[in-house]
């Protein structure tokens, strides 16, 4: 039965070839200099930095080079040994989108009726819902564009939706931002799109999931900003 030592080296040593199989460069690098590079970019290496650094110097203070033997001269705690191994089994096995349930996704047609869109989205409690052309993605419908047409549409303090369609909003107003992704990307790049249109100061409203079928059958999914919290369940507790 290993040890604590031993199980920290084992994933100590597969997360470094986790970092060595991203290294684009012949050159090799150092651990720690590996964790400064991947944690300007990657969301999971930012949020372990300060841990895989503390794990760098652990190892060193762990192993003790004798002769060109490696010998364990320490042991760390139970639960350094379990976050290492939840670090590792992250990056070796990362969770994927289609991992992910979704429940059946409702859409709109760009010639539907504004009227029982917007009741439809009031109903469910949607912000948001894609819009389609038959099964192909044209964009998102978001209450803040609805709320922009009406605006602009104001008639002597009335509004008047009888007759409008989908359509005569997407055409008209601000287009909110989405991102067509496939299911076999892993969950970690949807945090991560969340999170760059953040740093940009921009709101990413929605990322539309499609699969193999989508051509014939249409999108399979929706993500929101509102399931970061579940997509970051899935990834820690992979």
């Amino acid at each position: 039965m290993e040890n604590n030592a031993q199980r920290f080296l084992n994933a100590f040593s597969q997360i470094e070839t986790v970092f060595k199989s991203w290294n684009k460069s012949t050159k090799t690098s150092s651990f720690s200099n590996y964790v400064h590079r991947y944690s300007k970019n990657h969301s999971l290496i930012k949020q372990y930095r300060d841990d895989l650094l503390e794990y760098s110097q652990l190892r060193n203070a762990i192993v003790h080079d004798r002769a060109g033997q490696n010998e364990i001269i320490a042991q760390p705690h139970d639960e350094v040994v379990k976050e290492i191994e939840q670090i590792a089994l992250i990056l070796m096995h990362p969770p994927l989108i289609e991992d992910i349930k979704f429940d059946k996704l409702i859409t709109c047609q760009l010639d539907d009726s504004l009227l029982d869109t917007l009741s439809l989205m009031t109903r469910k409690g949607y912000p948001q819902l894609p819009i389609l052309s038959g099964v192909m993605v044209q964009g998102v419908l978001t209450n803040q564009m609805i709320m922009a047409y009406m605006l602009d549409h104001i008639e002597g303090k009335i509004i008047d939706l009888e007759g409008v369609k989908v359509k005569d909003i997407f055409n008209s107003v601000k287009k909110a931002d989405y991102i067509l992704i496939h299911d076999t990307n892993e969950v970690l790049s949807v945090v991560e799109e969340f999170a760059n249109y953040q740093q940009r100061g921009k709101i990413l409203s929605a990322i539309i999931v499609l699969n193999d079928e989508s051509l014939k059958k249409g999108p399979i999914g929706i993500l929101t900003s509102r399931d970061i919290p579940r997509l970051l369940s899935k990834i820690t507790h992979n």
